[in-house]
């Protein structure tokens, strides 16, 4: 496995991006937007999920990330975190070279896009589950918009609406995220290397390019990654986000981190 590429560009919110890729395996872990004021928030709790996974990553994937859930848990026992939207959390997208195939794992819903050689793609778009409930967030701001300035219908989705898909996370039947619950289903899948020229990874941020911006489609974004028109890719987003500060493009931020790798098959 060869980096090609990996990059975060700072927002204007206090969020939270981590990229990590090295020969062996990469990652992306974005922190979710936080519901109460704490220094235990999602910045929080990404930094030190890094810190900790890094280090107990082993063979097995699925218990490398539950130890690290479990010492996190520790760090935050007793600490005032009385409700399930007040436990900072994240989405993480994984991949690692494991010879023959690639190991990779979703939690939350960073996409993993894969460029086939024959120029076809396959997208991996995380818990359909989530994306649901995220995408009813958007139509009921775009709904009370009708009522109220758009930043004041973002506001109220904020302080009610997204608390209450919080509570939601890790519960039985409902969608999954990085925080401290150890009891979180964790699918990793194998993909085979044959017809594989890249792998993309990327936080919540990056995708707003094709997602919620129309910059490009995503195929667009694709083929320009393949050309490495990466700077471009970039620009584009930023200079999108912040002509919009009055988010006729409804989102929750005028301009969050935007991460991505880029691997390819050596």
């Amino acid at each position: 496995m060869k980096v090609v590429f990996k990059k975060t560009i700072k927002g204007i919110e206090d969020d939270a991006d981590f990229v990590y890729a090295d020969s062996s395996y990469a990652f992306v872990i974005d922190g979710e937007d936080d519901i109460v004021n704490s220094k235990f928030n999602s910045r929080w709790y990404v930094n030190n999920f890094v810190k900790v996974f890094n280090d107990v990553l082993d063979d097995d994937l699925e218990q490398s990330i539950k130890i690290t859930i479990n010492f996190l848990r520790k760090m935050l026992i007793n600490n005032g975190i009385s409700c399930n939207y007040e436990i900072p959390c994240a989405s993480m997208s994984f991949v690692r070279d494991k010879g023959d195939y690639f190991e990779v794992c979703q939690i939350g819903d960073l996409p993993i896009i894969i460029l086939n050689n024959d120029n076809t793609t396959q997208v991996l778009n995380g818990d359909e589950k989530f994306i649901m409930h995220k995408r009813a967030l958007i139509n009921r701001i775009d709904e009370l918009s009708k009522e109220m300035p758009k930043k004041e219908a973002i506001e109220k989705v904020k302080n009610n609406d997204l608390k209450e898909l919080r509570d939601k996370k890790n519960r039985p039947n409902e969608y999954n995220l990085l925080d401290i619950n150890s009891h979180i289903d964790i699918n990793i899948v194998k993909l085979e290397k044959d017809n594989i020229k890249k792998i993309m990874l990327m936080s919540n941020g990056f995708k707003e390019i094709y997602e919620i911006m129309h910059i490009y489609s995503r195929n667009e974004m694709v083929e320009l990654i393949d050309k490495e028109k990466y700077n471009d890719i970039f620009m584009e987003l930023k200079q999108s986000q912040m002509s919009d500060t009055e988010m006729n493009k409804t989102r929750f931020n005028v301009a969050i981190d935007a991460s991505l790798i880029v691997l390819s098959v050596d």
